[in-house]
């Protein structure tokens, strides 16, 4: 909860400002908002883990590429070097990218 309840509010918080101030779509905007949130918090984790500072947990981490910001996780893991060697993350991280890919798949097709 600890990393989990400030990224909800910045999230939002930043989703509702830009949507309503420069008239962006919701969606663009939350994508946006989490997507920088995201890659923000692997580059802190990737700090903290240097420093034995308080880590941001992997389900965090996880929940946050879930909900959309898969792509600003993977620019993390690149830019910072972090999480791209222990196996059990990737497998995880990567089944997400999967699902969403089928995701959006078949909201193409449906649509």
């Amino acid at each position: 909860m600890l990393f989990a309840a400030p990224a909800g509010v910045w999230v939002a918080g930043a989703t509702v400002f830009c949507a309503a101030r420069f008239g962006v779509a919701w969606l663009y905007a939350y994508l946006v908002a989490l997507s920088a949130c995201t890659f923000v918090y692997y580059g802190y984790d990737k700090l903290a883990a240097k420093r034995e500072w308080l880590r941001v947990p992997e389900i965090v981490l996880h929940a946050m590429a879930l909900l959309g910001g898969s792509l600003a996780a993977w620019l993390g893991q690149r830019a910072f070097r972090h999480k791209t060697l222990k196996g059990p993350f990737r497998v995880v991280f990567w089944l997400i990218v999967l699902l969403q890919a089928a995701g959006v798949a078949l909201w193409i097709r449906c649509a």
